[in-house]
């Protein structure tokens, strides 16, 4: 039987996994954990200007989308992002509808391992040329493969990875001395954003 995670690992597990999302310069991450886990999430983000949503559940993991609202609705108003969700069979705008739209269809990939639905990657803030890029290729042929396939202007994404990975180690770093998820997620809530947010 498994055990539950404490807070200091769960802390840590975001801090692998949600870093550019914590510190403000990345939209969402997606974190996956034990049902019994759940209470943790609760505790990390009511307070704070993360949100999150579950998109899959089993008896035994939740995966959940963890977001900056505005800056999630923002990017997903763009007009190209817009195009591109409509292609995906999206019609109606508002996030709430989005999200439980793309919850229903990831749920039933996850059930049949059958049509994966790439309108993920928009939901992450992955650029719409490299979700495209990526579903034309079907996964192959990409110019460099890091926290997403890149298709398209690969030095803008290497910034941005690497952008990801100094928020990773900048919040690893913070956690060490001491300090907590919701602390750093209010040190960095008015903080300029990076290149990150794209």
């Amino acid at each position: 039987m498994a055990r539950h995670m404490n807070e200091k690992e769960f802390e840590r597990l975001l801090a692998v996994q949600c870093a550019p999302l914590l510190i403000g310069i990345k939209i969402s991450s997606t974190v996956i954990l034990d049902v019994k886990d759940v209470d943790l999430v609760v505790k990390m983000f009511d307070r704070s200007t993360i949100s999150y949503y579950k998109l899959y559940q089993n008896d035994e993991k939740l995966i959940l989308l963890l977001y900056r609202k505005n800056d999630l609705i923002t990017y997903l108003n763009k007009l190209e992002v817009r195009d591109a969700m409509i292609q995906f069979g999206y019609h109606q705008y508002d996030l709430r509808n989005i999200l439980k739209e793309f919850s229903k269809r990831y749920c039933i990939y996850m059930m049949n391992k059958e049509i994966f639905p790439h309108e993920l990657g928009l939901i992450l803030g992955y650029p719409v040329h490299d979700v495209i890029g990526f579903m034309q290729n079907q996964g192959r042929n990409s110019l460099y493969s890091g926290y997403w396939k890149v298709y398209d202007d690969l030095a803008k994404a290497l910034l941005i990875f690497e952008s990801y990975g100094e928020a990773k180690k900048i919040v690893l770093q913070m956690l060490s001395e001491g300090m907590s998820i919701p602390y750093i997620i209010h040190q960095y809530k008015s903080k300029e954003r990076k290149v990150g947010i794209i």
